[in-house]
This record gives structure tokens, C-alpha cells and sequence, in this order.
């Protein structure tokens, strides 16, 4: 029965994040609805498993996962350095994939996390380059100015350029892995959020507003008053935002989406469940 779990709980994966990635690209942003339901159907469908087969594992397994990537996600967002919506996929694909066989040395939510971050660095880099063509002027501007901002943790990101060389002498995969990793990631965020800050801005309507969206501006009405943060709004806040939008009060936010990095988790999944870990291919070949 867990043999044939694991496709089910692959396809709901795959049809969540083709449904998440699909709204991210056309609304900058990914619906709570697809991945709260991935999370239910993971821990529930794990949970009914080691009910009928009088085993703990799975449902352990699933939470653990979940849990893990729940407290990565919460950190990250609340940080600002990507939504909400992606770090809930990932949640997601915690509790789907927790149980799901490994194609390499490590858990297949790690592999479909670092083909996540080789797929969504080609398709961002597509998506990147038009938007900087057409933004040219101001993300010059923009992209100088978190260089400056941000140069302390770019030059510790730099040092890990090493270790692809450590990794292939010690023949360790996963020394490599990071070294190859976390600088072009660091730049990539660093590129994604100059871009962010000049072309991903929106107006849009107080009811269409989620917890954690970015509102860019200060707002005073009466006796409420928001100012912006990177941890996005609360929920209090969103539902006096709402009252105040049914009391003719305000009509429009200024709010900032993230970068879509949706496609580049579907893209991850995929690559994975067909092809395997991109990165142990070629280290193989390499060593």
C-alpha cells in the first residue's frame, strides 16, 4: 500500500504546483487554498497509512518533514527573502514527500530542493533578463545599491566557491553541492529583489490582500495606522484593512509581490521524480 502512496502523493504534489506555479506567474502569487490542501493530504494520507499498518513511521516521517520546512519557510518569510505562497509549496511537498524514495545519498525533499534551485536559476534567468531589459535605467540603479546593502554577506557567500574543488578531492557530493549552491543563489536573490523593488509592484483591492503580503506604504486611517515591515501584514491587520475597504474608507494598496519563483519548485519536482538528483549526475561524471 506505501509503494502506491508514494505515486499518489507525487501526483498531488505535481498537480498542486502546476496549479500553484500557474497563478504565481499570471498573479505573482500562490493560492493558500492548493497548499493547504497538500499539507492536509500529506499529514492525513500519512497519518490513515501507519493507522492500517500499524506503523508510526510514516506519519512521523511526514510531520517531521513538515515541521522542518514549516520553521526554513516561517524564518524565510519572515525575512522577506521570499513569500509566503513558496514557502507553503514547500510545506507541502514536506508532508506529501516526506516517505518518498530517495535517488540519492540524501532524502528526496533535498533533492527536489537543490534541482528547485538549478531549474528556478534558469527559468528566473529568462524571466530576469526581460524584466531588466525593459527596467534597464532603474535596475542599474537599484542592483548597485544592494550590492553596497548587502556586500558583507555576498563576500561570505563568495568563499564557498572552494568547496566544488574541496568536494571533488575529499569525493564528498554534498561539500561540492553547497559550494556550488549558495553563491549563485545569493546572487540570484540579490538580482531578484533589485527587480523586485522596480517592476513588481501592484495596485490591488484590500480584499485581495493575504497574510504576509508586502504593503509598501504607510497607511493612516482614523484610528489605524500600518506601517510597512518585512514580515508583510498580520491578519488583525488585513481584516481592519477589509473593514475599512467595505467603509468606502480605501480602495487601493500599493503592494509588492514576490519574484515568481513557483515554476522553479514544479520545475524541481519534476526533474526529480523523472530524472533524479541533477547534482549527483554530475558530480559522478565529474569524479
Amino acid at each position: 500500500m506505501l509503494i502506491e502512496a508514494y505515486y499518489i502523493f507525487a501526483i498531488v504534489a505535481v498537480i498542486g504546483a502546476a496549479i500553484g506555479s500557474y497563478v504565481d506567474l499570471k498573479e505573482l502569487w500562490i493560492p493558500d487554498s492548493v497548499n493547504y490542501f497538500m499539507i492536509a493530504f500529506g499529514l492525513t494520507g500519512h497519518a490513515i497509512i501507519s493507522i492500517l499498518n500499524s506503523n508510526p513511521y510514516p506519519i512521523l516521517f511526514s510531520f517531521i518533514a513538515f515541521s522542518i520546512l514549516w520553521a526554513i519557510g516561517y524564518v524565510t518569510s519572515h525575512f522577506g527573502v521570499w513569500g509566503g505562497g513558496d514557502a507553503k509549496m514547500l510545506m507541502g511537498f514536506g508532508a506529501l514527500l516526506a516517505t518518498f524514495p530517495t535517488v540519492a545519498i540524501w532524502p528526496f525533499l533535498i533533492t527536489v530542493i537543490f534541482n528547485a534551485i538549478f531549474a528556478g536559476f534558469v527559468i528566473s534567468l529568462i524571466i530576469m533578463t526581460y524584466l531588466i531589459l525593459i527596467n534597464f535605467s532603474r535596475f542599474k540603479t537599484e542592483f548597485k545599491s544592494n550590492l553596497n546593502k548587502y556586500k558583507i554577506l555576498l563576500f561570505l557567500a563568495s568563499l564557498t566557491l572552494i568547496l566544488p574543488l574541496i568536494g571533488i578531492l575529499l569525493k564528498n557530493l554534498f561539500i561540492a553541492y553547497i559550494g556550488i549552491v549558495v553563491f549563485p543563489a545569493a546572487l540570484l536573490l540579490l538580482t531578484a529583489k533589485s527587480i523586485e523593488n522596480i517592476s513588481l509592484h501592484k495596485l490591488i483591492s484590500p480584499s485581495k490582500l493575504m497574510e504576509g503580503d508586502w504593503i509598501l506604504d504607510e497607511i493612516k486611517i482614523k484610528d489605524f495606522n500600518y506601517v510597512p515591515k518585512r514580515s508583510g501584514v498580520t491578519k488583525s491587520e488585513l481584516e481592519k484593512l477589509k473593514s475599512l475597504e467595505a467603509a468606502g474608507e480605501i480602495k487601493t494598496i500599493n503592494v509588492k509581490f514576490g519574484f515568481p519563483l513557483g515554476p522553479g519548485i514544479l520545475a524541481g519536482l519534476i526533474i526529480g521524480l523523472t530524472l533524479g538528483d541533477i547534482m549527483v549526475k554530475v558530480f559522478s561524471f565529474l569524479i
